[in-house]
């Protein structure tokens, strides 16, 4: 049974309908911004090589490390599951 007091958000639970109805209410908000092009709604891909963001963010809490962004490439169906 789920914890509905949890402070961590499942967006996996949200229906079709909520996902549709989120992004009516802010695709005008988002489409002003300078690099978004289009907006959707589906799963989000993670690169094969790349650790689930949690455990990544954990990892490097726990190594006092702040991330700094690096050059992946280009992310494809090909190298993302």
């Amino acid at each position: 049974m789920p914890d509905i007091l949890a402070t961590e958000n499942n967006f996996r639970s949200l229906s079709i309908k909520d996902l549709l109805a989120a992004r009516d209410q802010y695709h005008y908000h988002l489409m002003n911004k300078t690099n978004v092009v289009g907006t959707a709604i589906g799963l989000y891909l993670i690169r094969k090589e790349d650790r689930d963001p949690p455990e990544e963010r954990m990892a490097q809490r726990v190594k006092g490390i702040v991330s700094t962004p690096r050059d992946k490439g280009e992310r494809t169906f090909a190298n993302s599951e």
